[in-house]
C-alpha cells in the first residue's frame, strides 16, 4: 500500500511538473515571438531624423572631395544613422544611411591623405 502511494504522488508530482514546464514553455514561446512593438509607426521626428541622416549620408559622398566639408558631415550621418538603427520601422534606411556614411568617411580620409601627402612632398621634403 504504501508503495502505491509513492507512486500515486509521484505521477502526481510529475503531472504538476509537466504543466509547469508547459505554461512556461508558452510564456517564452509568447515572449519570443511577440512582435507587437516591431510593426509600430514611428514617429514624425524618427521618420525626419532617420532621412535626415540618410541624406547627408548620400550627400557625404559627395562632399568628400572637400575634406573639410566632408569629414563632419559623414560622421554626424554616420551618428545620426546608428542612432536611428533603434527604431524598428526604419532599420533598413538607417542601415544604408550608416552603409554610405562609412563609404563617404573612407574616401574623406582617403583625400585628407592624399592632401597632406601632396603637402608634405612639395613644401617639407622637396
Amino acid at each position: 500500500m504504501k508503495i502505491q502511494l509513492s507512486q500515486e504522488s509521484r505521477k502526481a508530482a510529475s503531472g504538476s511538473a509537466s504543466q509547469w514546464r508547459d505554461r512556461l514553455y508558452v510564456a517564452m514561446m509568447r515572449r519570443m515571438t511577440d512582435r507587437s512593438n516591431v510593426y509600430a509607426l514611428p514617429t514624425e521626428g524618427e521618420r525626419r531624423f532617420v532621412c535626415t541622416g540618410f541624406i547627408l549620408s548620400m550627400f557625404s559622398i559627395v562632399a568628400a572631395f572637400f575634406p573639410i566639408c566632408g569629414l563632419p558631415i559623414a560622421i554626424t550621418s554616420l551618428v545620426m544613422g546608428l542612432v536611428g538603427r533603434r527604431v524598428p520601422g526604419l532599420y533598413t534606411m538607417a542601415t544604408w544611411a550608416v552603409a554610405l556614411a562609412v563609404i563617404g568617411l573612407g574616401l574623406t580620409l582617403v583625400n585628407i591623405i592624399i592632401g597632406v601627402s601632396i603637402y608634405f612632398s612639395a613644401y617639407v621634403w622637396g
